[in-house]
């Protein structure tokens, strides 16, 4: 997983598959303590091609924490498929999916100005 800084956020990118594992687990760590610390945090799915229901779980406590603790959490560089799993679920509704680092970066802005 790859992590680095742009503007107010943190942008993870996970290059492995969402789903029971090493990837996920890693994921699921540095997600929560950046949760637990109200920092905001870009998920950049680009170089993942699958995410699985435990994957979006994941997710979904996440972005459900980070708000807690005053964070947010988005979405970024979804495929096709993985846009259609987060509709279908109704998940696309709380997990914000931007097609860019920068538009996501930029959408973590205006919600800080407005809070």
């Amino acid at each position: 997983m790859t992590t680095r800084a742009i503007d107010q956020a943190v942008v993870l990118q996970p290059d492995g598959d969402l789903c029971e594992g090493a990837a996920c687990d890693e994921l699921e760590q540095e997600l929560f303590s950046l949760a637990e610390q109200g920092r905001h945090v870009i998920v950049d799915l680009s170089a993942t091609r699958i995410v699985t229901a435990h994957g979006l779980g994941v997710l979904a406590r996440a972005k459900r924490l980070a708000e807690a603790s005053g964070g947010d959490l988005v979405l970024c560089g979804a495929a096709n498929l993985q846009r259609w799993l987060l509709d279908v679920t109704h998940l696309a509704e709380v997990l914000p999916v931007y097609a860019s680092q920068a538009e996501a970066a930029a959408s973590l802005g205006r919600r800080a100005a407005v809070a």
